[in-house]
């Protein structure tokens, strides 16, 4: 980040060990609340510009749905092979469960590319009815 004219500052640090905190992905307002564990004087603007310089890095990722809250995730540098979160959302009522997983992300993948799409964004969602809709 710094080679691109970027400063490493404490408000960085902080939103990215916070959202590294809650192991998943995770609303801005969650990651404010373990925030500010750490710095209580830390304002939600201050956290949100944090990460918009994270998400302008590729470092975290936003799973965005217009129906619901901004979820971000981390992708930076050390994730390592970690599965992907795959969002189920229902159609019916919009709740979102997440779940960690490779096979779905790696066969949405393998379609794209047999499509000839360049994959720009490899997150998976399905859409479906939930057992409590169902």
């Amino acid at each position: 980040m710094r080679g691109a004219g970027w400063r490493w500052v404490r408000s960085l640090e902080v939103a990215l060990e916070a959202l590294l905190r809650t192991g998943r992905a995770a609303t801005v307002a969650e990651i404010h609340a373990r925030a500010r564990d750490r710095a209580p004087r830390l304002s939600a603007a201050t956290l949100q510009h944090a990460l918009d310089v994270l998400l302008q890095h590729g470092i975290v990722r936003n799973l965005g749905d217009p129906r619901g809250p901004r979820r971000i995730v981390y992708r930076g540098p050390g994730a390592g092979p970690r599965p992907q979160v795959v969002v189920a959302r229902c159609r019916a009522c919009g709740r979102r469960e997440e779940v960690a997983s490779t096979a779905l992300v790696r066969l949405k993948s393998e379609l794209w590319r047999k499509l000839g799409y360049e994959l720009a964004d490899p997150a998976a969602e399905l859409v479906g009815v939930c057992p409590s809709c169902g």
